[in-house]
């Protein structure tokens, strides 16, 4: 099925099916974690962030996956600075990857992946990161299949506010 999918970069025309798709990333990680709830506009504030940031910026690119006429993935990179003290001055990260339920497990997010990858590569970037949350496993084995290793972990506290002051 994933051989009937074109990967081609994003446009402005896209944005309502991104969007449907951000909201199912979204949902997804919400019933495995709270804090991924999304807010009311949230849907209003990521379009005009895809539209400003990603599909009419030049340091960050979104992809699209498309099978027939439906968008069933996106894909969004970006070149990132490093702080000014190390000698790696910047690198690639891929800030998001979703395909729809139903294209899940057939290729798609691999290539939409490998899109992004040559998009970095092409930008200089020799190192690519991507962060992702620990309670989605399934995210966790497709970036160590798809060649990532762990690199940082990122650990939280929440507050109360009754001790925060």
């Amino acid at each position: 099925m994933a051989k009937k999918v074109a990967i081609r970069k994003a446009r402005v025309k896209d944005i309502p099916a991104a969007v449907e798709l951000w909201k199912e990333l979204m949902d997804l990680h919400e019933a495995l974690d709270p804090v991924f709830t999304r807010s009311r506009g949230g849907h209003k504030a990521f379009a005009e962030y895809l539209r400003k940031e990603y599909i009419g910026g030049d340091r960050r690119r979104a992809w699209v996956a498309q099978g027939g006429h439906e968008i069933i993935g996106l894909c969004m990179g970006a070149i990132k600075d490093k702080p000014p003290a190390l000698r790696l001055k910047q690198h690639g990260q891929i800030e998001a990857l979703v395909v729809t339920k139903k294209w899940r497990g057939k290729g798609v997010g691999e290539k939409l992946l490998r899109h992004a990858l040559r998009w970095l590569c092409e930008k200089g970037m020799s190192r690519v990161e991507v962060c992702h949350s620990t309670v989605n496993d399934l995210t966790g084995q497709f970036y160590l299949r798809m060649g990532f290793s762990p690199y940082l972990k990122t650990l939280f506290l929440e507050l109360p506010e009754s001790k925060v002051k």
